[in-house]
């Protein structure tokens, strides 16, 4: 018997992307996590912080926690901060 199949590494190389694809929506959290900064009338800025996570973790508060942290300690040293043409 000889037989000639040329598909087969490729369907192989699918249903391998497939069943990774599957452990990758199994195991990867959904959820977002989103800053807004707007000015104030005083001169400063208001920084809110909001997080939505759509399943169970406990690990929310702490990827917050992180952010938050990174935000108050400043851009990082020897970064530049562009201004907009409304604020020159």
């Amino acid at each position: 018997n000889l037989t000639d199949d040329p598909g087969r590494e490729l369907t192989l190389l699918g249903a391998a992307l497939a069943i990774l694809g599957l452990l990758g929506s199994l195991f990867v959290r959904p959820r977002r996590l989103w800053v807004r900064a707007t000015p104030d009338g005083a001169g400063r800025t208001v920084v809110d912080v909001g997080a939505l996570a759509r399943s169970d973790g406990p690990d929310l508060a702490a990827d917050v926690g992180g952010v938050l942290d990174a935000l108050r300690a400043g851009p990082p040293a020897g970064s530049t901060i562009k201004k907009r043409a409304s604020e020159e």
